[in-house]
């Protein structure tokens, strides 16, 4: 037998049948009990089977109906949006501590360069929505200044946010992942408040990244504007083509 948890193999052995199409997109995958017949497991290694594949993009859970698969562009969306948006997850798989510079919290409207860059969220425009503002980074070096506004989907309030991944406590709270989201990206020359923050005492490149986050639903999560000390933080990006 496989050194491998019971619940990867179930897993890898779920979405391999989905990749071949043994499980169409838009249907449902066998109940819990008919899994752990099939794989002779516990509904324990099941339940957290279907756990992973509903985080890598492959199925939904929906009440009353059971685990539904579906568009797997999802998935490679996701796992595009984990490699670059998880700053804490990214720099603790480089064997690295994240640290927490500043954290402020307050009501805010939304700015108005979102209605410059992104259309259909108008709805959004004299709406009082939390804004958490973060400068985060490692090693006694701030690396990204966060300031993130998070609308009613999240069910995050002033008091739920102490520290750590904002990702996995929208998970925590709503029940929601971000499946994708629109961007736009600009370069610029730090101002004297962008200096002070970063710790340097000369001009640096930044990188400016305005963003809305998206449940699989559409629903907006978030819209967050990003500044990254370019001279120390490299961002990633992954482009994507579907037919």
């Amino acid at each position: 037998m496989s050194e491998k948890a019971l619940y990867l193999q179930v897993k890898e052995s779920l979405a391999e049948k989905i990749k071949d199409d043994e499980f169409a997109i838009g249907s449902y995958l066998p109940t819990e009990r008919e899994l752990c017949e099939e794989y002779d497991v516990s509904r324990i290694t099941v339940r957290k089977a279907l756990e992973e594949l509903e985080d890598e993009g492959f199925v939904v859970k929906e009440r009353a109906k059971g685990v539904k698969v579906i568009n797997q562009s999802i998935q490679y969306i996701k796992s595009a949006l984990n490699q670059y948006q998880g700053f804490h997850e990214k720099i603790r798989n480089k064997g690295l501590e994240p640290m927490c510079f500043l954290k402020e919290l307050e009501i805010s409207q939304l700015p108005e360069k979102f209605s410059n860059n992104f259309s259909g969220i108008e709805e959004f425009y004299d709406k009082q929505l939390l804004l958490l503002k973060r400068l985060l980074g490692v090693e006694n070096k701030p690396m990204i200044y966060l300031k993130t506004y998070l609308t009613k989907e999240t069910k995050i309030n002033v008091e739920d946010y102490q520290d750590g991944s904002l990702y996995s406590l929208i998970k925590k709270k709503s029940g929601k992942s971000i499946a994708y989201s629109r961007e736009c990206v600009s370069a610029q020359i730090s101002s004297s408040k962008m200096e002070e923050l970063f710790r340097v005492d000369h001009k640096i490149p930044i990188l400016q990244r305005t963003q809305i986050g998206y449940t699989k639903e559409g629903k907006i999560l978030f819209f967050t504007e990003a500044f990254y000390n370019s001279e120390i933080y490299q961002h990633n990006f992954l482009a994507l083509k579907y037919d």
